[in-house]
């Protein structure tokens, strides 16, 4: 419900501009439209005016299509990760997607820092399971390095996904080139209520849920390696299930 409650008001905040972008431009357009009114009722019309505000019109209509159509991408996204969420929404989904809606979403985050972001996969692969599991972990992946590994967003940096399938199993590997972590502290990463950032709020929570999840619901392993200044490297396996599978893991 935290990491839901995150997305909300990043989602918000997000879609407030392109919507801002869409009404300021058919607002001009209506201006527009109300000169060429006036512009006609005159005797004369200067040709190069009317071209001038047609062309006008044309470009903030363009602006209002591809700002709609942005607007309308994140609301996909918006309903795609968050109705994942629920425990018992099961079904076949596109793990490349499903990694694609969180980093959409998460664009927030990242938004106006110098931290880049690549995600590479040799093949489309499909699962079925709860997508919102995947949602979770690389969420909570994502905003641990933005936080500690970047530094909330003022150190430059990347952050790399990768997926592929070997055998049975999926592979995700996840991995930031910020500040990087002691050996220390690399032990305890998984630790419930272990944060190196509680004065500033930190809950020491995410990792946490990212191990449980990986082990309990994905029956899988998550390992992480680091050293300081040399970045955070974290790789996820898991069993490709099958439905009959899936459902007798749970039953």
């Amino acid at each position: 419900m935290a990491s839901l409650g995150r997305l909300v008001a990043g989602f918000s905040h997000e879609i407030n501009t392109p919507i801002g972008i869409a009404l300021t431009a058919s607002s001009s357009i209506v201006e527009s439209s109300q000169y060429i009114d006036r512009m006609l009722m005159q005797e004369e019309v200067d040709e190069d005016d009317l071209v001038s505000t047609l062309e006008t019109m044309r470009d903030a209509a363009k602006l209002v299509w591809s700002n709609l159509d942005r607007a309308a991408d994140l609301v996909g996204s918006f309903k795609r990760t968050s109705v994942d969420q629920s425990f018992d929404n099961v079904s076949e989904y596109c793990l490349n997607d499903a990694i694609k809606d969180v980093l959409t979403s998460m664009q927030i985050k990242i938004k106006n820092t110098p931290i880049k972001v690549t995600f590479q996969s040799p093949e489309k692969i499909n699962l079925h399971g709860n997508p919102g599991d995947i949602f979770q972990v690389i969420s909570n992946l994502f905003e641990n390095s933005v936080l500690h590994g970047f530094d909330a967003g003022r150190l430059e940096g990347e952050i790399s996904i990768g997926i592929e399938k070997k055998g049975k199993n999926i592979r995700i590997h996840y991995a930031d080139t910020g500040k990087g972590i002691s050996s220390e502290e690399v032990g305890r990463i998984f630790e419930p209520f272990y944060t190196t950032l509680r004065a500033r709020g930190g809950t020491g929570l995410g990792m946490y849920i990212c191990h449980n999840i990986v082990k309990s619901r994905l029956n899988g392993t998550i390992h992480c390696t680091s050293a300081v200044g040399e970045g955070t490297d974290f790789i996820i396996t898991f069993p490709e299930m099958k439905e009959e599978v899936w459902e007798a893991e749970r039953s």
